[in-house]
């Protein structure tokens, strides 16, 4: 028996899909879990990704003050997740390059959970405030 779920449903289909039986979570539905962040001056997100979830997004709700001409100030880089794929360059392929999103008040980026990425340092005033939201897909 896995970490207390009931088995009696699964019958000879094998073991159920981790969360399945959670509170709030639906046989094949969705289980959204969010949180707000807020960032003043030299905050930022190292590397990571999502992991046990098959979603991930932020919606940008203000982005204070930028103080200086730094092209990566605040910004958020997804990286390309293909090994080797920056190896042979192509002219015109973006292959193997990153992803830099400069957004703006109400934009709101959506990507897979797997996908590793980061906010560059934020220099300036006032306070970046975004949500950042998680999505975990219950496939049956």
């Amino acid at each position: 028996m896995g970490r207390g779920r009931d088995r009696g449903a699964q019958g000879a289909r094998g073991p159920g899909v981790p969360g399945d039986h959670e509170p709030g979570v639906r046989r094949g539905g969705q289980r959204p879990v969010g949180r707000a962040n807020l960032a003043r001056d030299r905050a930022y997100n190292g590397i990571h990704n999502h992991p046990d979830c098959t979603w991930s997004g932020a919606y940008y709700v203000s982005l204070g003050e930028r103080i200086g001409d730094d092209p990566l100030n605040g910004i958020i880089e997804f990286l390309d997740p293909r090994m080797g794929v920056n190896w042979v360059q192509l002219p015109g392929q973006p292959f193997g390059s990153q992803l830099q999103i400069n957004p703006e008040a109400g934009t709101m980026v959506v990507f897979p959970s797997w996908m590793h990425h980061w906010v560059h340092p934020f220099h300036g005033t006032g306070e970046r405030i975004s949500i950042a939201f998680n999505v975990r897909m219950n496939f049956r």
